[in-house]
């Protein structure tokens, strides 16, 4: 693999290093500056506020994910009496996979792809869903 595919597939990791080579040319700027030393803290005080300001604001959009409200999964609610976060998210209890595999069964009667479906159930892969579904 080359290292441009590696920075393809691990978009987390080239997320970072942006970030990281924005922040250094920043405080490049900053520091190389003509001004009196005093001003140029305050810059990067004022810059590291600002710096830290949008990366927390992008990791909550990042980490926030929404619900569906997709009317067989608030069915799936009612029936099995979980919440709907338990259905899409990561949790494995028995009791929360025969509920996120009813999902399943009922959205591929209504013709709804493997790939929509794990849309819905938390941005799942294809395959994923294939295997509840019994199909792969």
């Amino acid at each position: 693999m080359t290292s441009e595919n590696s920075n393809e597939t691990n978009d987390g990791i080239r997320f970072v290093e942006d970030e990281r080579n924005t922040i250094l040319g920043i405080f490049d700027i900053l520091l190389n500056e003509k001004d009196g030393i005093e001003t140029r803290k305050e810059r990067c005080a004022d810059a590291i506020e600002q710096l830290f300001k949008l990366f927390f604001m992008r990791k909550l959009s990042m980490t926030k994910k929404e619900i569906s409200t997709h009317p067989i999964l608030l069915a799936a609610v009612e029936k099995f009496g979980i919440s709907a976060e338990d259905i899409v998210g990561r949790k494995r209890a028995k009791h929360i996979i025969a509920a996120r595999r009813w999902v399943v069964l009922k959205m591929r009667k209504e013709k709804i792809t493997y790939i929509d479906i794990g849309k819905i159930l938390g941005d799942r892969a294809h395959t994923t869903i294939m295997i509840l579904a019994g199909k792969r």
